[in-house]
């Protein structure tokens, strides 16, 4: 959904979409469970697990907020 906002924000004055977007990034960049290395990771209990679909679904948002902050 936020990778879809950003394509949204070029075409239309939306502050919602604005705000939510600060919020998910600011989540991504200061809290999303990370490995050392800063691949993306679930913490879950006792278990630390990579899924797949994490980076199916961060790539687009990652390179549209870049696109966007110039990040």
């Amino acid at each position: 959904m936020a990778a879809a906002l950003f394509e949204v924000i070029d075409f239309i004055e939306y502050p919602q979409a604005k705000e939510y977007l600060d919020t998910t990034l600011a989540y991504t960049k200061n809290k999303q469970d990370r490995l050392s290395d800063g691949t993306f990771c679930r913490k879950r209990f006792e278990y630390t697990s990579l899924w797949g679909d994490d980076l199916y679904m961060s790539v687009p948002y990652l390179v549209r907020a870049g696109n966007i902050i110039g990040d």
